[in-house]
């Protein structure tokens, strides 16, 4: 995944030759930390921001392989310049150092005032990490195309993506950024894509970067300041702040970030988890509500996310969203009120919320047990007859009233409202589920 990197190199681009000649030794010495064009197809990757581009659309520059990309309409084509798709060599060995012996005092305490060794620092600044958030800002532009058709549902699916889309960097990376100075900034500027970032450290204690995006027909805006504590194994990273998104139109979303945290800090494999609840709440038709869940040791799945989106006006849930935060993000919407995925019981029961799962069990066995009482009556299933060899056949009409969405007779069984979903990703590339 690569739309806008969030490192880029503040050198000015050298310009080169048609010819593309022997490079010199000024020219060698010239990087950029990562690639900086994004592709559409980005977010259906599980893999960093870090791996290897080879997707068609994507401006890449590999080694000494020049590739010139017809969407960059604003950059000559002797422009061009060399990037970077990994770190040098180190000239030094990195010191070998506890960092149980420099935090073992802090259990339980904001880590914000605690000095580590460079070692544990990756080379970019925080400032240059907030802009990892707009990685895949394509997604947005998709969004605001969507409002202009009035489509107000696949607005709010693509910000949704959007919004757990700046996690997927994150994957396989432990270390901390440099803490900025204060006055520090950090600009990016991509003619190609209309986006314009920068950002500043405007506070010291607490620390806050505040940030501010613009891009064609939507402005994004934001503070951040990570409250860190230490428990001994792992660091949990509480985010303070709110993120605005606003279009051209006005339509306004807003959210905050989920907690992240960080295990195995003394001994074991190192990883990053997010979790929480993230409530993107819009001005208009629709605002939508996304559960992360917090990865167990016995967790085969990770990663996982999943929510809804819900109508301001009647408070209906009008569309299902699951997926991964370092893979991709669906949405389900024709489905019928009666599917088994709509169950409250196994959707607590999958967070982990046990206490809810068996409260909600006991509420529909008892729906069930009413629901004996009707079949006594002459009960008759909506899509099978039963012949008269006492065999169940279907009628037919689902397919087609899925399409229509059209689920007028369909009873509530589980207790709750609920609308139809359709099974389309919500990230750039649309698939079944």
């Amino acid at each position: 995944m690569s739309e806008g990197s969030a490192s880029d190199s503040d050198a000015d681009n050298e310009s080169q030759e048609d010819g593309m000649g022997a490079e010199t030794d000024e020219e060698d010495r010239k990087f950029f930390d990562t690639n900086d064009f994004l592709s559409a197809d980005a977010l259906m990757r599980s893999t960093s921001y870090r791996s290897t581009r080879d997707s068609v659309g994507s401006a890449c520059i590999h080694d000494k392989d020049v590739f010139c990309s017809d969407r960059l309409q604003h950059i000559q084509k002797d422009n061009i310049v060399k990037r970077r798709d990994n770190l040098p060599e180190p000239k030094e060995k990195e010191k070998p150092v506890g960092l149980w012996s420099i935090i073992k005092d802090n259990i339980g305490k904001d880590l914000s005032g605690v000095c580590l060794p460079v070692y544990f620092n990756e080379p970019i600044s925080s400032l240059q990490k907030c802009f990892e958030d707009l990685e895949y800002s394509h997604l947005v532009d998709q969004a605001l195309e969507w409002g202009k058709q009035g489509n107000d549902l696949m607005r709010i699916l693509n910000i949704a993506a959007f919004a757990v889309s700046g996690y997927a960097s994150t994957e396989g990376r432990q270390c901390k950024p440099f803490n900025p100075l204060l006055g520090e900034t950090y600009e990016a500027d991509y003619p190609d894509k209309g986006l314009r970032f920068f950002s500043e450290k405007v506070s010291h204690h607490p620390m806050v970067v505040a940030c501010h995006c613009e891009g064609r027909g939507w402005t994004f805006w934001g503070d951040s300041n990570l409250k860190g504590k230490f428990w001994g194994r792992s660091i949990q990273l509480d985010p303070v702040g709110i993120l605005t998104l606003r279009f051209e139109d006005g339509e306004t979303f807003q959210w905050s970030k989920v907690t992240t945290s960080i295990y195995n800090i003394i001994l074991g494999k190192l990883y990053c988890d997010h979790y929480g609840t993230m409530r993107i709440k819009g001005s208009g038709t629709y605002s939508c509500r996304l559960k992360f869940k917090e990865q167990s040791i016995i967790d085969r799945n990770p990663h996982q996310v999943h929510g809804f989106v819900q109508d301001n006006r009647t408070g209906q849930k009008v569309a299902m969203l699951v997926g991964k935060w370092d893979e991709a993000m669906y949405y389900v919407g024709k489905l019928p009120p009666t599917d088994s995925r709509l169950r409250p019981d196994q959707r607590f029961l999958e967070n982990g919320e046990y206490e809810l799962a068996n409260a909600e069990k006991l509420r529909l066995e008892q729906l069930q047990r009413q629901a004996r009482k009707v079949q006594e009556r002459g009960w008759q299933p909506r899509w099978f007859r039963r012949d008269e060899e006492g065999c169940y056949h279907y009628t037919g009409g689902y397919w087609e009233a899925r399409e229509r969405k059209d689920w007028d007779g369909i009873p509530d069984i589980f207790g709750q409202t609920t609308t139809a979903v359709d099974s389309t990703s919500s990230s750039s590339s649309a698939e079944e589920e």
